[in-house]
């Protein structure tokens, strides 16, 4: 008994371990990945059924509007995309600012680490990361989870990242962080040309063979291109196509054999994977704002269809025509083109032909249709004041108070992509200190003009923590921010420079050299004429008040 529960807590049973790695035949290989797909096929069925869910509602294809037949309303307020649209660019409205601290408090740790730190913000700018966290952002509330791919560009020769589908991936539904995750799957497609790149001629040549680009599956959108599966654990890597392996090898991006190269104390999976709303042991939420909003999207389609029919019927309602009045033919005839004439008899008397009176809206549609759009707008923190719109009497500070509510909910969706940058950051510290082994140099423009690094290898990094700074890709109130600045320049809180930082000075440099000469008296005033005084003063004479005659 003891040795069982020794073996449950230690994991000594072997047959519970997956095998997957270099020592493992092809055909080993593919079967396991079979496996791992036939284990994954019932959790991303599921997935799948959200996620064409959730996309038909956000590109506006809701409450059955497709159904609809006839001259009734097809009227659809595609919210769910207003609201996913105004969070984006607010959660992604700025480049993040990361931060490293050093392991050491020496001079020299402090110095490589802000040079490392200046390395890492220069090449989250150089691949362009707000728009990958813009795609990023989008997959997250509209697919549940949004994927990143840190990579090594062989192409430019430096640290990369790859915006990945996140309906490309399989991976287990237990794990709470992508190192827990048995393994990943990524389907990718290939040109033919783009094969021989990767895995060579004589691969690419049996590819041909074996597999057909015209081979239908769900996982493939373009004809011109072959199905290969990426397959990662954290220690092994491989590429499958039908019934060939393609390459195989130990994780590429970790030194196994001089462990002191390495950032990481272990080898890692290249992908970042977030989501919102995880109550379950797994790193992919149980729910999300759109599937939350389905039934409120729908009421606010139904009511306003509602609305739309009945004020129809009431600018156009049904024609009564006595059947003395005309003949069937001349009533069909009548149009409701402006100034038609109407002849026959007593049509002037008004009891012959009539309009029909329909009923009006009644009020507690509108009513519940405003409750919606408020409940709507409460669940994703996207009210009127955040999409930059006004509704009826509103004051500054209740529109403040607003304001501030939605950016704790949009704070929400940055805290997770900023981790998400964390990750990034993490893995390309390790991606550097393997493969910066040459040189290099850097020219980098910040808000203090350019600067430079240079003769910066691998070997610099020492043992350093990466952070994105909190809400630093969040948009900034700069209203606020500037009156804060004047305030604190105003109590001698803050010097010069910071003040103009703050205020957003362009030409920062030549607007203090501009105040220094000003407080110096180097720039004068056009001076004022001077009359030169001729001869002696005359005393004035003092005037004497006169006195009111009585």
């Amino acid at each position: 008994m003891l040795k069982e529960i020794k073996e449950f807590f230690t994991g000594d049973k072997t047959e519970a371990t997956e095998a997957f790695d270099s020592s493992m035949k092809d055909d080993a290989l593919i079967t396991q990945i079979n496996r791992w797909e036939e284990e994954t096929s019932d959790y991303f069925g599921l997935l799948k059924r959200i996620w064409e869910k959730n996309l038909a509602y956000y590109h506006g294809i809701q409450t059955d509007s497709d159904r609809i037949q006839g001259k009734n309303s097809k009227t659809v307020d595609n919210r769910i995309w207003m609201a996913v649209e105004t969070m984006i660019p607010i959660a992604s409205a700025r480049l993040p600012d990361i931060i490293l601290k050093p392991g050491e408090e020496s001079d020299l740790a402090q110095i490589n680490a802000l040079q490392t730190q200046d390395v890492l913000n220069y090449h989250l700018d150089r691949v362009g990361i707000q728009s990958i966290s813009e795609r990023f952002l989008r997959d997250m509330l509209t697919k549940r989870y949004g994927v990143m791919k840190a990579c090594w560009d062989f192409r430019n020769d430096d640290v990369g990242v790859k915006y990945v589908d996140a309906r490309r991936l399989r991976f287990p539904k237990f794990g709470t962080t992508i190192d827990e995750l048995a393994f990943v799957i990524e389907d990718m497609e290939m040109s033919y040309d783009r094969v021989v790149e990767y895995f060579g001629e004589e691969k690419a040549k049996e590819l041909l063979k074996s597999v057909k680009q015209e081979d239908k599956s769900d996982k493939k959108y373009r004809k011109a291109t072959y199905l290969i599966q990426e397959v990662w654990t954290n220690d092994y890597v491989c590429w499958k196509t039908g019934h060939i392996i393609l390459d195989k090898k130990p994780n590429p991006y970790y030194d196994f054999k001089n462990l002191k190269k390495n950032f990481f104390n272990a080898p890692k999976k290249p992908y970042i994977i977030k989501s919102l709303f995880e109550t379950d042991e797994s790193i992919i939420g149980d729910t999300d704002y759109i599937q939350q909003c389905l039934s409120l999207q729908d009421n606010i389609n139904t009511r306003k269809r509602q609305i739309e029919d009945i004020t129809n019927k009431v600018g156009n309602p049904y024609l009564l025509i006595d059947s003395d009045t005309m003949s069937e033919e001349e009533a069909a005839n009548i149009t409701n083109e402006p100034g038609a004439i109407i002849y026959g008899r007593d049509a002037a008397s008004g009891t012959k032909i009539r309009f029909e009176t329909p009923g009006q809206v009644p009020a507690y549609m509108f009513s519940d249709l405003e409750f919606s759009i408020k409940d709507f707008d409460n669940i994703f923190g996207i009210h009127s004041t955040t999409r930059g719109e006004r509704e009826g009497k509103e004051t500054l500070g209740g529109r403040q108070i607003l304001r501030e509510a939605d950016m704790g909910r949009i704070d929400q969706v940055a805290r997770q992509f900023e981790r998400a940058l964390d990750d990034l950051a993490n893995y390309w510290i390790q991606l550097m200190k393997l493969f910066y082994t040459d040189k290099q140099s850097f020219s980098i423009l910040g808000e203090d003009g350019v600067r430079f690094v240079t003769d910066f290898t691998g070997e610099k990094i020492g043992n350093v923590k990466p952070l994105v700074r909190m809400g630093s890709t969040l948009k900034e109130d700069e209203a606020s921010i500037k009156q804060n600045a004047i305030i604190l320049w105003q109590n001698k809180a803050i010097g010069l420079k910071t003040l103009y930082k703050m205020l957003r000075i362009p030409n920062m440099q030549e607007a203090m050299n501009d105040f220094i000469e000003t407080q110096s008296g180097q720039i004068l005033r056009p001076a004022q004429p001077v009359q030169e005084p001729v001869g002696q003063p005359q005393p004035q004479e003092a005037v004497q008040p006169q006195q009111n005659a009585v």
